[in-house]
């Protein structure tokens, strides 16, 4: 009888250590969540499973990752079974270590990661509460992503909002837009936030990079300079300058005059061979009447083994 009151005093203890919080949620209400289309991605927007978190080789704090989710059964065996499993509390999912630690509530040497109330907590909390389940052979896999728009042109200061959709196997088109990854290649062209908004800053063109589950989709950011919306007329010889002047009249840009064939040559000569003509080279260049002289000196460049040389480093 003695050990049977000091078992209900202690669980009386432990209750009161449990925060007083709001009722669990209806779980019949909340749709099923997976682990690696809605769990990863959340841990991956949240940096837990990053390179310098505990995706890391060695990981941090005892717990480690795959690096941004790319193993789903291992994130699942590591947060669930390891430490004897005392990294989550079914029982009372918002006591889980799993929970308390990336949302400051607990010491947490990667600081606060997550906010109670948020979209993100509440995926991770009704995961615990649903049973907590794991990556299955048959889940679904992601197949691309889309993006809207997949091309912008901006105005300075003018701003855009991206749209992330994941498509998965079982023909779920999936919102990503709060849990994608985007990064500039140049902020000071475009910068862009953590929740997909692209901002212009000053002429150029930027590539803003998107990132899910291991997807990657680039969205290509222009800023015109004031230049005239209609280009000189410039002769094209190949398929490449046609694309070079659309890109021209997106940009607004006026292109350089054509370089005289001194400057030519020398330029062709280094970017081909990394080396300068000779003296004959450039006396025999000079003289040449050949309007297709040019053309023909590129490709005497490109059969020399020097090209091949420069080129293979």
């Amino acid at each position: 009888m003695t050990a049977t009151n000091n078992g209900y005093a202690t669980l009386v203890m432990l209750a009161a250590a449990v925060p007083a919080l709001a009722q669990p949620r209806n779980q019949s209400a909340v749709p099923a969540i997976q682990f690696g289309r809605d769990i990863v991605p959340v841990l991956t927007k949240a940096g837990c499973n990053s390179g310098g978190c505990h995706g890391s080789f060695q990981g941090r704090g005892g717990l480690r990752l795959s690096l941004l989710g790319f193993d789903p059964e291992m994130d699942f065996d590591a947060l669930v079974r390891e430490s004897h499993g005392r990294r989550i509390f079914p029982a009372h999912p918002e006591s889980s270590l799993f929970l308390q630690k990336p949302t400051g509530a607990m010491p947490h040497k990667g600081g606060k990661r997550l906010t109670p109330g948020t979209e993100s907590y509440r995926i991770l909390r009704d995961w615990i509460a649903q049973g907590y389940p794991g990556p299955k052979k048959g889940d679904p896999k992601i197949l691309k992503l889309e993006v809207q728009p997949a091309e912008a042109i901006l105005q300075p200061k003018q701003q855009l909002a991206l749209r992330v959709q994941a498509i998965w196997s079982d023909g779920v088109k999936q919102d990503a837009t709060p849990w994608a990854l985007y990064e500039s290649t140049s902020d000071r062209v475009a910068e862009v936030s953590a929740e997909g908004l692209v901002k212009a800053s000053q002429p150029g063109r930027a590539a803003v990079t998107v990132r899910y589950l291991g997807q990657v989709f680039a969205v290509t950011v222009t800023v015109p300079y004031r230049g005239k919306d209609q280009l000189p007329l410039i002769a094209k010889s190949n398929f490449i300058d046609e694309h070079i002047a659309t890109e021209w009249r997106k940009l607004k840009l006026i292109p350089a005059s054509p370089a005289d064939d001194g400057a030519f040559l020398r330029r062709v000569s280094l970017d081909l061979t990394g080396s300068l003509p000779t003296v004959e080279e450039v006396r025999r260049f000079a003289e040449s009447r050949d309007p297709a002289r040019r053309t023909k000196l590129i490709d005497e460049l490109l059969d020399r083994p020097e090209y091949v040389d420069y080129w293979s480093l």
